[in-house]
């Protein structure tokens, strides 16, 4: 197994770009951490695409992910339907009659976006870091952000050159009360890739909880790979996060449903457990390929 082996599963980079890193006198074997701010809105974009399930063996329609400290490079699906359920979920929409500040706002507060002839660059005004959207045509997300704008023209505030009053108030109230580290979010995004499975579909979802001053979070799949592949990519591998296995419930090897590994992240009130469900070796059927040519078509209405 090369040196790289490791990021490469986790990221989807090409063995020759990170040997071309290796030859720069570059650390290409470990995944750099995010510095604040960009783990911040790294964190905010993964738990709002992270619903998107499993049409494709892509974990949230991710091909390659190129981490830096201060940005992270996403190659998506070339996929109308993949890049409409980004810029719905991400592109920031004002929400009347809440009753917490929290809930003003639908997709990631704060979120602005620039196009250029090859890559969609998402970032927050005032902050550093940035993702960079590659690996499709950039004019779709300006036709699908036109799309979203014109049918709620009142509401969308990501045409605003800057942070709205109200983005800035639900911004300040989830800071102020989250116990969430976003650095757990943000090391599963750069990561995310090493929960493809060996099917040709497969469903990956991140989300969190607290209990007091705990916090759980938990990594599931759908068809992902085998705890003993998985749990040193997060542990104590080349791309390891030093996090510690606790409990390792792994039935895949006899091929029976559902199994899961539990971790403690870097302090000791965060848990992380990976899930396998195992649902079963899903294949993309003519009828799966109807429905993605029909939701391509859908995305530019």
């Amino acid at each position: 197994m090369n040196s790289t082996a490791s990021r490469q599963r986790c990221t989807g980079e090409s063995y020759q770009s990170l040997q071309a890193l290796l030859v720069a006198g570059e650390d290409a074997c470990r995944i750099p951490a995010a510095l604040p701010a960009q783990a911040e809105l790294e964190a905010a974009i993964a738990l709002r695409v992270a619903k998107m399930g499993g049409l494709s063996k892509h974990p949230w329609g991710i091909e390659k992910l190129v981490p830096r400290a201060d940005q992270l490079n996403v190659d998506l699906l070339n996929e109308p339907y993949v890049v409409s359920y980004w810029a719905e979920m991400l592109l920031p929409r004002l929400v009347d009659d809440v009753c917490d500040v929290r809930d003003a706002i639908s997709g990631v507060g704060g979120l602005r976006y620039r196009s250029s002839s090859s890559a969609v660059r998402l970032f927050r005004p005032g902050m550093v870091g940035s993702v960079l959207l590659k690996g499709f045509d950039p004019r779709w997300w300006e036709r699908i952000a036109r799309r979203i704008y014109e049918r709620e023209p009142r509401t969308a505030v990501f045409v605003e050159s800057d942070w709205s009053r109200r983005e800035r108030a639900a911004g300040r109230a989830s800071r102020e009360s989250s116990v969430m580290d976003p650095a757990i979010a943000s090391a599963l995004l750069r990561r995310v890739r090493a929960t493809c499975g060996l099917g040709e579909a497969n469903g990956t979802d991140v989300w969190c909880s607290a209990i007091g001053h705990e916090t759980f979070w938990t990594l599931e799949a759908t068809d992902g790979p085998a705890c003993s592949e998985l749990a040193p990519l997060l542990t104590d591998g080349p791309t390891g996060l030093g996090w510690r296995v606790n409990t390792f419930n792994c039935l895949c090897e006899q091929g029976r449903d559902g199994c899961s590994v539990n971790m403690t992240a870097w302090d000791e009130s965060v848990s992380v457990r990976y899930l396998n469900l195992r649902w079963g070796r899903l294949t993309i059927t003519d009828q799966t390929r109807a429905s993605i040519a029909e939701m391509n078509r859908m995305a530019f209405r």
